[in-house]
């Protein structure tokens, strides 16, 4: 290259082009890719999946999963929990317990060290639960303590919300945190106050009567005293004058306001004058008002307000191949043909276009959108993506605009005779690599018998059952990192018992629901929905012919020919499998004892081993369900061998 320097900065102009001319050999050292976001920050998912019982349509699921791997500012935060005895009305205290959950496994997410949670629950007295003033904040590794003390609260007595907010107050006073919360929730009006000292200082028209104000400082306070009586939301303390309890809250607030806490409230069911108090007790623009049935998104928005959002002003552009069509689909009903767990959707009926709008994504919580599509009739054999390309644009966690484009499933059409119309379809479907990890190392149970002492191994087993017993088997620190209690199942709601191991493995596509967007929890699980769901913890091994006589054309037959060879499954002495036969409660433990190696003879059983009425020692399925109900030490000298068992131990998973 030859070239001449004409300006006076010659020099300069030459150290420049050398440096520019560097960066291009060493990109790592490139300025440019500073304000470049992390792509690991966003997991984009789009898959689509066979619908059950058809040749022609497809379930398509997208799916936008955010990471919080840029640390903000450290943040403690209190959660003061109403445990008055009106919160068990209606199941408000179950409701409440299960979004807390939620909460806290938002923001303790594994390896962030940036937030710590205390939790104060009030009722007639205060409690700090766990610990003391000076051992209450825990952190992502102590966060199990915290899931504890919310399962054990309990509904009774009077609300003394005043009191919540000064212990709040009091521990937040000792943090070193830069950012600072109190998250309040409570379903209705104060019915205790500390004394004021000198009350008629502070009186305001109250209807006929006066009332104490909003405005009494901390030092008009004897908190060694309490005013009220547990039921109503003033005390006379004289003629026509009465102590506000609600007031005292709103007056305690100020004060922790002024000391630079941000306070959230959550108002639960609490009528008028309870939201009235809750309001001010709240900072601007913190008030959250709802039913139990709010619970979940309420706390989603304000544990999303405390961390930073992994994106913000999402929209997504999804339009739908030209082989394709959503069925039934009209400018009115769209809505009920296409669903979404977060944000607000349009369809443009002429482009076939989805856009779904998101005000933002936060850690674990992914966003999911879902809808059917059907091939149009005549389309010849072959491999079809089932939509256009389907963007993303939204704005990073640095502030920076940003765009990202999803990956479009591919679907193989198989045609039949010389018309063209498709007789077959089958989704060619692949798991994530590297596969969902289940905990093939610990020998723990995962099923349990009846109260009656029987095991019922001949009796059906339900999807959620199924479930919750492979949500309890995953890797435990991947179990930490993909857990939510976020779906949109209208069926599952966040209180039921099966809701975070059913919204958890929808969300990382190891289940999925039926066409009208349910997931029918009770309903009894067929061979093959176990084969599918079995399949997706491994890579599918590819099989050029149907094993079984009756599954060509099936909906899951690549599960199933999959979990055959890898013999998982098997089928009957006549050649067929049966995939729409329910599986018994032997059967699904023999599968799953298949996926994770687990396997033993009935001499290596130790003698204490929990044995069932039911459950014959000559029974084929004898020892795959003792491997099921038992946790156990083992030793195995190859492989290959079957267990000898050392020890039995105790062994249970909460979320």
């Amino acid at each position: 290259m030859n070239f001449r320097l004409r300006n006076r900065n010659s020099k300069i102009v030459a150290l420049l082009v050398t440096v520019l001319f560097l960066f291009s050999f060493f990109p790592g050292y490139g300025l440019a890719e500073d304000n470049e976001p992390d792509p690991d920050q966003i997991a984009l998912s789009k898959k689509a999946t066979a619908v059950r019982g058809t040749t022609n349509q497809w379930q398509v699921t997208l799916t936008i999963t955010g990471k919080d791997l840029v640390q903000s500012s450290n943040a403690d935060i209190v959660l003061v929990i109403d445990r008055s005895g009106s919160m068990s009305e209606n199941s408000r205290m179950d409701n409440a317990k299960a979004a807390a959950t939620f909460f806290i496994n938002t923001l303790l997410t594994p390896g962030n060290t940036s937030r710590r949670i205390a939790i104060v629950s009030f009722a007639t007295n205060v409690t700090i639960n766990p610990g003391n003033v000076n051992d209450a904040f825990k952190g992502a590794d102590q966060k199990q303590t915290l899931l504890d003390v919310i399962n054990g609260l309990s509904a009774r007595g009077g609300t003394f919300t005043q009191a919540g907010i000064r212990q709040a107050q009091e521990l937040l006073a000792t943090s070193p945190a830069t950012n600072k919360f109190i998250v309040l929730l409570s379903d209705g009006v104060p019915t205790y106050s500390y004394k004021i000292n000198n009350p008629d200082n502070y009186m305001e028209p109250w209807g006929a009567n006066e009332r104490t104000n909003e405005s009494i400082p901390e030092s008009e306070y004897d908190y060694i005293k309490t005013i009220g009586d547990g039921i109503h939301s003033k005390t006379s303390y004289k003629e026509s004058n009465y102590y506000s309890h609600g007031n005292s809250a709103i007056s305690q607030s100020k004060v922790a306001k002024a000391a630079g806490l941000t306070i959230y409230t959550i108002a639960l069911d609490a009528g008028d004058e309870g939201n009235r108090v809750l309001n001010g007790i709240a900072s601007p623009g913190k008030a959250y008002t709802g039913s139990s049935l709010d619970l979940n998104h309420i706390f989603q928005q304000i544990a999303t307000n405390i961390t930073k959002y992994a994106a913000t002003n999402v929209t997504v552009t999804d339009p739908v191949a030209d082989e394709f069509f959503i069925p039934g689909i009209t400018a009115d009903n769209y809505k009920d043909r296409i669903t979404v767990n977060q944000g607000s959707i349009a369809y443009n009926a002429d482009t076939e276009t989805i856009t779904w709008n998101i005000p933002f994504i936060a850690e674990n919580a992914p966003a999911t959108m879902s809808y059917i599509i059907e091939i149009v009739k005549g389309i010849p054999a072959g491999q079809y993506p089932t939509n256009k390309t389907t963007s993303m644009s939204y704005t990073d966690v640095n502030g920076n605009p940003a765009t990202r484009d999803f990956e479009v499933p591919q679907v193989e059409i198989k045609a039949s005779g010389h018309t063209g119309t498709p007789s077959e379809s089958q989704v060619t479907v692949e798991p994530e690599a590297p596969p969902v990890p289940l905990n093939k190392q610990d020998h723990y149970a995962y099923m349990v018998g009846y109260p009656d002492g029987t095991f019922q191994p001949e009796g059906k087993i339900t999807r959620e059952e199924v479930a919750t017993v492979f949500y309890k088997l995953l890797d435990a620190e991947y179990r930490q990192s993909v857990t939510t209690n976020v779906n949109n199942f209208p069926d599952i709601e966040a209180s039921r018992w099966s809701s975070t191991p059913i919204s958890t493995l929808a969300a990382i596509n190891i289940i999925i629901g039926y066409p009208d967007g349910t997931f029918k929890p009770g309903d009894s699980i067929t061979r093959a929905e176990l084969a599918t769901v079995a399949s997706k913890f491994d890579k599918l091994r590819p099989f050029e012919s149907n094993q079984f006589s009756d599954i060509t054309g099936h909906w899951a037959n690549t599960f199933i020919n999959s979990a055959a060879q890898k013999g998982w499954v098997r089928g009957y002495e006549d050649g067929t499998f049966k995939p729409e036969q329910a599986i018994t409660r032997a059967e699904f433990a023999t599968l799953v004892n298949n996926v994770l190696d687990r396997r033993v003879k009935k001499e290596n059983i130790l003698p204490s081993a929990i044995q069932f009425q039911d459950l014959s020692a000559n029974a084929w399925y004898y020892e795959a369900c003792q491997e099921a109900v038992n946790s156990h030490y083992y030793i195995r000298k190859n492989s290959s061998d079957f267990e000898e068992w050392t020890e039995l131990y105790e062994f249970s998973i909460t979320w």
